[in-house]
């Protein structure tokens, strides 16, 4: 087999409105102007970063590959664990197809490739473990030696602006790896774009200030493939996975539920007992019924139609409703929808509604979790030596990112949902 080799960068929460800056800074110009570009490309739901890159990675719905958001449902947990391990993925992962058709392969920081069969992982912290314990944590989640071998590497972007230091660490281990190993596959993911869309609003300067720092750290790769040689036998594939929406506020569903007999805590505020629960995805949420009662979802589903106005909410889906439109589908019995005003919280002690802006992802400024077709949306571009197409298309699916990657690379993907964008071979 003739080897391709293929480098993809995730910028989590990259939009179409954002080629327009991009084009501006020369190290993604420069691919710009050599790429295939497609404008707005189709997410999953929700639109959560670990659920979408789950979908870039295996070309399925959530209801294919059973990652249904960020995190797993706990309930009485304010900050759940998230779906971070690559045995949570019901299907397989072209990273892992492509280790078995005969390709070396890298991930930094990939959501959910974490334990994956792979030649060099190196996994980035679990979202609430605190700063002090990051690089115990990362260096026990990757390759066994490979966060000590990288050390001098990465070493001074721990101790980074928070907004930047992971995407640094990112663009010097992915220099590392190339210079060191020349991976023939590596997978890499980029947060700081989401990270102050959440932190600061949708758009704003502080959208091309992050920008620009990040097309440093594109050009950290793009140098080191020349260095190597491989930067006109490299396929670069820069994508992204949902939009964002500016927020006003914050309604605490499961305050709701405990108002009206839902769910029940203790003197201290904790809890006791369910019978109807709110699992938090920021503009929307899973409703669980505890046990399936019939009765209680019959409750549930009266009261929430009763006061949709009041909390916010603009659909409510039955699990049957929502597989059928999104092929999304879990243990829950209800999906709501947000009216994009408010994003819904799981604490059940908080007040009902406040004011939008906490430190937490789901209740920021700007957040994520709606209907895919809503707001902004994701964009895509491929830079492929392989061929002399230049193509711009107006509209692609997320779940068509991997069959088409993996049919540049000379294999097929039988368990996807998606199918290759045959534009782009």
């Amino acid at each position: 087999m003739n080897k391709k080799r293929l480098l993809v960068v995730s910028i989590d929460s990259m939009v179409t409105e954002d080629l327009s800056i991009l084009k501006q800074l020369p190290h993604f110009k420069m691919l710009l102007d050599e790429s295939s570009v497609i404008l707005r490309n189709e997410a999953t739901y929700p639109t959560f970063t670990h659920s979408i890159h789950t979908a870039i990675a295996t070309g399925c719905y959530p209801a294919t590959h059973g990652v249904i958001g960020n995190e797993y449902f706990q309930p009485g947990n304010m900050k759940p664990t998230w779906f971070d391990h690559s045995s949570d993925v019901k299907v397989p992962l072209i990273q892992t197809l492509a280790k078995q058709h005969g390709y070396s392969v890298a991930c930094i920081y990939w959501p959910l490739s974490q334990g994956a069969p792979l030649d060099w992982i190196l996994y980035r912290k679990a979202y609430y473990t605190p700063q002090d314990k990051e690089q115990a944590q990362v260096r026990e989640r990757s390759t066994p030696g490979l966060f000590d071998e990288m050390y001098p590497y990465i070493k001074d972007t721990f101790s980074m602006d928070s907004v930047y230091s992971s995407d640094q660490l990112c663009g010097n281990a992915c220099a590392y790896m190339i210079d060191t190993y020349q991976p023939d596959v590596m997978y890499t993911h980029l947060i700081s774009i989401d990270t102050i869309r959440h932190h600061k609003g949708v758009f704003g300067e502080h959208i091309l200030k992050t920008y620009e720092f990040l097309d440093g750290v594109i050009g950290q790769m793009i140098d080191a493939l020349k260095r190597q040689g491989l930067w006109d036998k490299t396929i670069f594939n820069v994508t992204a996975d949902h939009g964002h929406l500016d927020i006003a506020r914050v309604v605490s569903i499961n305050r709701f539920f405990k108002d009206h007999g839902l769910i029940s805590t203790d003197a201290a505020g904790n809890l006791t007992d369910w019978k109807a629960y709110l699992h938090s995805c920021a503009l929307s949420g899973h409703i669980y019924i505890k046990d399936n009662d019939s009765a209680v979802a019959k409750q549930t589903y009266k009261l929430l139609s009763e006061h949709k106005k009041e909390l916010d909410i603009e659909t409510i889906f039955t699990r049957e409703e929502v597989s059928a439109k999104y092929h999304l589908d879990g243990g829950f019995t209800y999906v709501i929808e947000s009216n994009g005003a408010a994003t819904f919280s799981a604490d059940y002690n908080a007040p009902l509604r406040i004011e939008s802006g906490s430190k937490d992802y789901r209740y920021a400024v700007a957040t994520h979790g709606h209907e895919p077709w809503k707001g902004v949306q994701p964009t895509y571009f491929i830079r492929n030596p392989y061929t002399d197409k230049r193509l711009v298309l107006a509209k692609g699916r997320i779940i068509d990112q991997a069959p088409t990657l993996a049919k540049m690379l000379g294999f097929d993907m039988p368990d996807a949902d998606g199918v290759p964008r045959k534009e782009l071979l």
